[in-house]
């Protein structure tokens, strides 16, 4: 037969483990940002779930994408980036996402980056659960990475998409 969304919100249905019952996504338009920040910064690419959609599920995997520019460092061309939840808990990284992107050394002049990843957490807490994409300068040293321009291009999008799973 068809189901219709009242009875998706059904309470008397048991999903089985696996089973997806929330998507949501969010996105942040490019405009070239720029930064030389060797402290975890965040881009401003960040979806929030609410907790009572968080109470749905036993694990949330959160999925993004964004791109950089990177100006050289004195020694490297490396920018560190992770995705982490920021609420309701202190920040937590969650596996596997903490990663570096560039190059060693200092040419070419300017290195375009991806920012892409996907990550599961499963130690869900109470409360709205929200997560956001950082960056830094590689190894937090000021010699390992110029300017950075986070949020890159003017006309480029960056994504950010969570699932909700039973």
């Amino acid at each position: 037969g068809t189901v219709t969304a009242g009875n998706l919100s059904n309470t008397a249905i048991v999903y089985p483990a696996g089973h997806i019952v929330h998507v949501q996504n969010a996105t942040l338009d490019g405009h070239g940002s720029t930064s030389t920040a060797t402290a975890w910064t965040t881009t401003g690419l960040e979806i929030t779930i609410a907790s009572a959609t968080v109470a749905l599920g036993s694990k949330i995997f959160v999925q993004c994408f964004a791109m950089a520019a990177l100006g050289n460092g004195s020694s490297h061309t490396l920018l560190d980036w992770k995705l982490i939840r920021t609420a309701p808990s202190t920040s937590e990284t969650f596996s596997p996402i903490a990663s570096q992107a560039g190059h060693d050394g200092t040419t070419p002049n300017f290195t375009h980056v991806e920012l892409a990843g996907s990550g599961v957490d499963e130690s869900l807490g109470s409360g709205d659960h929200t997560y956001q994409l950082q960056f830094r300068k590689g190894n937090a040293a000021a010699a390992h990475c110029g300017t950075i321009y986070y949020n890159w291009y003017t006309g480029g999008q960056a994504t950010i998409s969570a699932m909700v799973i039973v």
